[in-house]
């Protein structure tokens, strides 16, 4: 995973955020991000944050980067097992969000306390974290009603409760990406089917 440098890309801090880095790293700050999610020209979607400033060593701004691209992937994997519960586009992308907004606080937590030496400990604790918000997102989805749906959507709904599972202990696609992001060893690979 490369990291891109200030000189590298468009990107440029913010003078402020520079001279906290300098002067007060010690003090607890966080920072304002805001802006319009587009989609074609068009605006989709005002987009407004305050993470916590963090001042990483390298090891450290890895794993932070390895963390967001896991929750990534674990991401995908709850919207694809949603499949025969949702439709396709905005119910589950917000279940997707809901996963986002639930997560940020443990993510917060442990990016604020991330080091070279806690890095793989920090790691299982997020995948841990991720694993139960997405399970309780996909059941409390899938699960109401579920007794009233014929016998196919019910073998539907299973498999993907399963596809799920699987990638939540690292066995499926998403599972596996996510394991290797965040620099854990992956477990006995075995195909698991996306929800169609």
């Amino acid at each position: 995973m490369a990291l891109p440098h200030e000189d590298e890309s468009l990107a440029r801090r913010a003078a402020m955020v520079r001279e906290w880095q300098v002067r007060r790293p010690d003090l607890p700050a966080r920072v304002i991000v805001a802006g319009w999610s587009m989609d074609n020209m068009k605006p989709r979607d005002f987009v407004y944050s305050s993470p916590p400033l963090l001042r990483l060593d390298d090891a450290a701004l890895y794993g932070v980067v390895g963390m967001i691209e896991a929750a990534e992937q674990i991401a995908l994997a709850l919207r694809a097992a949603l499949v025969p519960v949702l439709s396709e586009g905005e119910a589950r992308e917000a279940v997707r969000e809901a996963f986002y907004a639930e997560t940020e606080p443990v993510f917060e937590r442990l990016a604020t306390g991330l080091t070279a030496v806690n890095i793989t400990e920090t790691a299982r604790e997020w995948l841990d974290a991720m694993a139960k918000a997405a399970i309780r997102l996909f059941e409390a989805n899938a699960l109401p009603g579920l007794a009233d749906r014929d016998q196919k959507s019910q073998e539907a709904i299973i498999g993907s409760y399963r596809f799920l599972r699987a990638n939540l202990a690292g066995t499926g696609k998403y599972g596996a990406k996510a394991r290797e992001q965040l620099g854990l060893p992956r477990e006995g690979a075995r195909k698991t089917e996306e929800p169609a």
